[in-house]
C-alpha cells in the first residue's frame, strides 16, 4: 500500500509536479489534472488528508520529460554505445523486467515535437514513449497495479537535459514507422503541441465523408470548447479559417471502368419495392400539451406534426429528469430522439421550436417573468431543484464528465447554483447529427468510446469512457437526453460504417422520419406559446417540490406484456421504449396510474417504432467490400436506377477508393444482383 503523503513529498522535493492516482492504479482521477499537478506542500497535505493510501503520479510538461520504455533491451540496442552516457539521469523501475522510466529536463525541441510513442509490428510494448504535457507516469514509492510491488529508483541522481543526439535518433526511428508524417496527439492538446494541425486533421476527416463547411465549423467549435480535447482553445477566426480551408477540397469520385470483350445478357430488372414508412399515431396526443404545441407549430406550414411532438417530448423528458418516474425498470422520461428527413424539410425547425418553448421566459403565479427550464449557461436557477436541463454537448468521454462539473467560481461564491445533491440533467441538441455520428464512427476520431457512453446513459445515469492510448479512462454521472436531425442519405452512409446494430445504439434510438414529399411554404411566422407556457410549465415546476411516481395498472401491465410476446426475437429494448412513452403520456393526461388505454396507446407508438427502426436499420457489415455492396443495393432499392456517376455520388464512392468500389459493383453484376441497361443505368435485378 502506498503512503501518499511520504511518496508525494519526496517526489515534490525533487521538483516533480505530482498528482493523485487511484488506489493501486495508474489513473489520475482529478478532472483537469495536468493543470492541478503541483509541488506545493500545502496542497499535497490537503490531498493526503482526503486520500491517504492512493498512488502518486508525476506529470510531464514544460519542466520535465519522461522517456517510458516497455522494451529496454531494444531501446539500448538502438542507442548503441551512447546508451550509457544518455541514460545518466534519474530513473525508476516498476519491478517488471525490461521496463524503465527515465526523467529528463525538458528541452525546447522535445517539447515542440510533443508526446510520441513508437512500437514495432509483431512486438508487444512500446520501444519508447515521450511523455510531456498532458502525460504522466506512476511515481516511485507507488504500488504497481499488476505485480503489487513498488516502483523504485534505479538511479537516484539529478536530472540532465534530454540529450539532443538521442532526441534526433528517436525522432528518426519514429519517422520510419510513420513515413506519412501524420501527427499523433495526447488529449487534451495544449498550446505549442500543434493545435492547428490537430484541428486540420479532424476537419479533413469530416470533409472526406462529404461534410459541408457549416458542419465542419460546428464540429470544430465543439472540440474547441471541450477542455478534455483542447486544453488551450483557438480563436473563432482560426476555426473559421480551418473550416473554410477544409471545405475547399473536393471528395474525389472514381473514374469509369472500361470493360473489354462481350458481356453477358443483363438480367431482367426487378421492380423497385414500395417502401412505405410506418404511420405515426399522432391522434394519441390530442388534448395534451404536446398535441397543442404541435398544432401551434404546424399552423402555417407542412412540417409533419410528429416532428414537433417528438421534439417537445424529448425536451420535456430532459427538464423533468428523475422527478417523474415509474416503478418499472427502465421507465424513464428521457429519450434519444432522431429526426430523419431531406434537407430543408423542417427537421431543424421542429427542434428549435421545442428548445425555444422550454428555453424562453414565461409568466408564473409567483413572478411576472420566470426563467426558462432549458439553459445554455452552466449556472441556472432551476439547477439545484432537480428540474430544468443544461443544453450542452461534448465530443468525448472526458468532455462529458466536464459537463457535469460545477464551475469552481460557482462553488466558491454561489454554491446555491450548483447541482447539489441532484444528478446533472443534460440535453444534447444536434441539428446536424452528422457531426456527432462522424466523431463516433470515423476511425481515429476524438469520439472513440462515445457510442458506448451514450448507450450506458440511455440505460441509466452512470457512465465509464474507456481509456485509449491517448487518454485515461473517465467516469461520470448524468441524466442524458439526445435530440438530433439528419438527412436519410447521411444516416445510411454514416451508420453503415459503425457497429450501430451490433453495438446496441440503434435499439436505443427513437427514430422519426419522413420522405419530405410536401411543399415548403414561402415564410413561417413564429408561434405564440404564451398561453400554453403559462398553463403547462407550472406543472413542470411543481415536480421540484412534489416528484411524481406513476405506477401501472393491472390492465396496463397486461396490455404491454401481451404485446411484447408478439415481438420478433431480434427486437430488443422495445418494451422499455413503450413504458417510457406510457409514463410521459400518463403524466400529460394527468393520470394517477398508467391506465389500460394509455398503455394501449403507448403500444401503438411502440409498433411505429418497431417499423421505423426496421425501415432505417443498417445491417451489420463485416468487411469493407460487403459494406460497399450493401450501400449500392440499398441505393438502388430505395431510389431506383442510376448511372455510374449518380450511384457513386449516392454511395460516397470517393471515400472507399476507385478499386474497391469498382470491384464491389462488378461483383454485384457478376452475381446477377445488379443489371446494366443499354443507356448505362444500373438497376436492382431479380
Amino acid at each position: 500500500m502506498t503512503n501518499f503523503l511520504e511518496t508525494a513529498l519526496r517526489n515534490a522535493a525533487r521538483g516533480f509536479r505530482i498528482i493523485p492516482l487511484r488506489v493501486n492504479e495508474k489513473i489520475p482521477f482529478l478532472v483537469g489534472w495536468p493543470d492541478l499537478a503541483t509541488t506545493n506542500e500545502a496542497t499535497i497535505r490537503e490531498w493526503a488528508a482526503k486520500w491517504a493510501d492512493i498512488n502518486c503520479g508525476v506529470a510531464g510538461g514544460a519542466d520535465i520529460i519522461i522517456l517510458d520504455t516497455d522494451r529496454l533491451d531494444r531501446l539500448q540496442e538502438i542507442c548503441g554505445t551512447d546508451w550509457e552516457a544518455w541514460s545518466k539521469t534519474f530513473s525508476v523501475s516498476s519491478g517488471r523486467p525490461n521496463r524503465l522510466h527515465l526523467y529528463y529536463l525538458a528541452t525546447a525541441e522535445v517539447l515542440a515535437w510533443g508526446n510520441k510513442r513508437w512500437k514495432e509490428q509483431g512486438h508487444d510494448g512500446n520501444v519508447f514513449e515521450i511523455k510531456g504535457r498532458g502525460a504522466q507516469v506512476v511515481a516511485e514509492g507507488s504500488v504497481h497495479p499488476i505485480t503489487g510491488g513498488k516502483y523504485r529508483p534505479t538511479q537516484d541522481i539529478p536530472l540532465v537535459p534530454f540529450p539532443p543526439a538521442m532526441f534526433h535518433l528517436l525522432k528518426d526511428w519514429w519517422g520510419k514507422q510513420n513515413p506519412s508524417g501524420k501527427r499523433e496527439w495526447s488529449l487534451p492538446v495544449h498550446d505549442g503541441e500543434g493545435r492547428d494541425d490537430f484541428l486540420i486533421q479532424q476537419a479533413g476527416r469530416l470533409r472526406n465523408v462529404g461534410a459541408s463547411e457549416a458542419v465542419i465549423r460546428a464540429h470544430l467549435a465543439d472540440l474547441n470548447s471541450d477542455p478534455a480535447v483542447m486544453a488551450d482553445s483557438k480563436s473563432e477566426e482560426d476555426l473559421d479559417r480551418i473550416a473554410r480551408s477544409a471545405s475547399r477540397y473536393d471528395v474525389p469520385l472514381p473514374g469509369n471502368k472500361v470493360t473489354f470483350g462481350k458481356t453477358a445478357a443483363p438480367p431482367e430488372p426487378a421492380a423497385v419495392p414500395e417502401r412505405k414508412r410506418p404511420d405515426y399515431p399522432i391522434s394519441i396526443y390530442d388534448g395534451t400539451a404536446a398535441g397543442e404545441f404541435a398544432e401551434l407549430c404546424a399552423a402555417d406550414n407542412n412540417v409533419p406534426t410528429k416532428f414537433y411532438v417528438e421534439s417537445f417530448l424529448c425536451c420535456l423528458g430532459a427538464v423533468v429528469g428523475d422527478r417523474l418516474s415509474c416503478p418499472v425498470e427502465g421507465a424513464l422520461p428521457r429519450s434519444f430522439t432522431i429526426v430523419i428527413a431531406p434537407a430543408g424539410k423542417g427537421k431543424g425547425t421542429s427542434i428549435r421550436r421545442a428548445v425555444n418553448f422550454f428555453k424562453s421566459t414565461w409568466a408564473s403565479s409567483f413572478t411576472s417573468l420566470a426563467p426558462g427550464l432549458l439553459n445554455g449557461a452552466k449556472d441556472f436557477i432551476w439547477k439545484w431543484r432537480g428540474i430544468g436541463a443544461y443544453n450542452a454537448s461534448a465530443s468525448s468521454g472526458p468532455g462529458m464528465v466536464k459537463l457535469t462539473l460545477d464551475l469552481k467560481k460557482t462553488l466558491e461564491t454561489s454554491p446555491q447554483m450548483s447541482w447539489g445533491k441532484t444528478v446533472p440533467r443534460i440535453l444534447s441538441v444536434h441539428e446536424e447529427l452528422k457531426t456527432l455520428l462522424s466523431t463516433l464512427f470515423i476511425e481515429g476520431g476524438t469520439g472513440t468510446g462515445m457510442d458506448g457512453v451514450i448507450c450506458q446513459l440511455w440505460d441509466d445515469t452512470g457512465f465509464a469512457a474507456p481509456g485509449t492510448d491517448k487518454r485515461q479512462a473517465v467516469y461520470g454521472e448524468m441524466q442524458f437526453s439526445l435530440l438530433g436531425a439528419i438527412t436519410e442519405e447521411d444516416w445510411f452512409d454514416l451508420l453503415s460504417r459503425g457497429n450501430v446494430v451490433g453495438g446496441g445504439l440503434m435499439s436505443r434510438l427513437n427514430v422519426i422520419g419522413t420522405e419530405g414529399d410536401y411543399r415548403n411554404v414561402p415564410k413561417m411566422k413564429p408561434p405564440d406559446f404564451t398561453i400554453l407556457q403559462n398553463s403547462f410549465l407550472p406543472r413542470v415546476v411543481q415536480l421540484a417540490e412534489t416528484p411524481c411516481n406513476i405506477p401501472p395498472s393491472e390492465g396496463a401491465d397486461r396490455v404491454i406484456a401481451e404485446w411484447v410476446k408478439t415481438l420478433p426475437e431480434c427486437t430488443v429494448r422495445m418494451n422499455v421504449h413503450v413504458w417510457r412513452s406510457a409514463l410521459l403520456l400518463a403524466w400529460l393526461r394527468r393520470e394517477e396510474v398508467i391506465t389500460e388505454k394509455t398503455a394501449a396507446d403507448a403500444v401503438l407508438l411502440g409498433q411505429y417504432q418497431v417499423a421505423s427502426q426496421e425501415y432505417y436499420r443498417t445491417a451489420k457489415i463485416d468487411n469493407p467490400y460487403a459494406a460497399v455492396q450493401s450501400k449500392i443495393l440499398r441505393s438502388l432499392e430505395m431510389k431506383g436506377p442510376a448511372t455510374r456517376r449518380e450511384l457513386q455520388q449516392r454511395t460516397n464512392a470517393g471515400r472507399v477508393g476507385t478499386e474497391l468500389w469498382n470491384r464491389a459493383l462488378d461483383g454485384l453484376l457478376k452475381d446477377g444482383k445488379v443489371g446494366k441497361r443499354e443507356d448505362g443505368e444500373f438497376y436492382l435485378a431479380v
